[in-house]
């Protein structure tokens, strides 16, 4: 190889390594944020609003955006509304047979009493009298006008139970100014049903002093 020939060679080589060594830039001039007339963000649908928004528009979309929400909360209102009564409805008709371990306290005392044997019913017919008997002596009227109608659940007609009640309602009326109505009708119930109960007629004297017929 010729001295040109050598020479030529070099030159070729040093001018590819020299492109190959220089920096390409990324972007073109002019391409970034700062760059003075911004051509390339006005032309942008991203870009930047050249222009400030007017106060007119601007509350004209806050008007907008009241309306909306106004719109959604008539329509949640209206919502609710329907759906809160279908919901206690069916909620009551879900419930309105069951008991919630609670059963019907009357149908169960009216079964008991049927069950019961002829014995039994004595027995508690007994209690009862006895027991209000010991709170009449107790000056517990309450608790013994209690004890004697349940003694009458047992036997409504029972005269024994009825006089017992009369008598607590005279010296409820006496002391405590209560049951002299009741006394009194009872009284009067009773002279009608038992026409030969002399004893009546003490009790009764008490509520004609004390109570209003």
């Amino acid at each position: 190889m010729s001295s040109f020939g050598v020479i030529n060679h070099m030159v070729i080589t040093m001018r590819n390594n020299l492109n190959l060594l220089r920096k390409k830039r990324l972007f073109k001039k002019g391409d970034d944020f700062f760059s003075p007339d911004g051509s390339d963000y006005t032309t942008s649908n991203r870009g930047i609003p050249s222009e400030p928004i007017s106060k007119e528009k601007l509350l004209a979309i806050k008007k907008d955006i009241r309306e909306q929400n106004r719109k959604q909360r008539k329509r949640i209102a209206l919502i609710l509304l329907i759906t809160f009564p279908l919901s206690v409805l069916l909620i009551y008709y879900t419930f309105k047979d069951f008991e919630f371990g609670f059963p019907d306290i009357s149908s169960q005392t009216e079964l008991a009493q049927k069950e019961l044997t002829k014995q039994q019913k004595k027995d508690r017919f007994l209690f009862f009298l006895n027991d209000g008997d010991k709170w009449l002596t107790q000056k517990k009227y309450h608790n013994a006008i209690f004890q004697y109608k349940k003694a009458l659940e047992l036997y409504p007609s029972e005269y024994r139970a009825h006089y017992r009640l009369a008598v607590t309602y005279s010296y409820q009326c006496q002391y405590e100014f209560k049951g002299c109505e009741e006394g009194y009708a009872l009284i009067k119930k009773l002279e009608t049903q038992f026409p030969h109960a002399t004893e009546l007629e003490s009790v009764k004297t008490v509520f004609e002093h004390w109570a209003t017929p």
